[in-house]
C-alpha cells in the first residue's frame, strides 16, 4: 500500500492509497490455518490489478503470508 494525497483544481486535498487487489484461491479458508488463500489479481493483459482509492473507503488492512511449499523450514536456518 502507498499512501498519497493531491490537490485538485478546486483547492480540496484528497488523501488516498495505491491498492494492489487480490484474488481468492479457494471459496473457504484453508482447513490448517483458518486463513484465506490469496494470488495477486491481474488484468487481462497480464498486467497486475491496482487502484487508486480515497483511504475513507479502507474497512482494514491484512498482512499477507507467503507460501513456501510443503516442506518444512529447517530450524538451523539463518535469516
Amino acid at each position: 500500500v502507498f499512501f498519497f494525497s493531491f490537490v485538485y483544481t478546486n483547492g480540496h486535498s484528497y488523501p488516498c492509497a495505491l491498492i494492489h487487489w487480490f484474488d481468492h484461491i479457494a471459496d473457504e479458508p484453508d482447513e490448517l490455518t483458518g486463513m484465506w488463500m490469496v494470488r495477486l489479481s491481474l488484468m487481462e493483459d497480464s498486467s497486475k490489478n491496482i487502484s487508486v482509492i480515497h483511504i475513507d473507503s479502507i474497512v482494514h488492512i491484512t498482512h499477507l503470508l507467503p507460501i513456501f511449499g510443503h516442506e518444512q523450514v529447517l530450524q538451523s536456518i539463518n535469516y
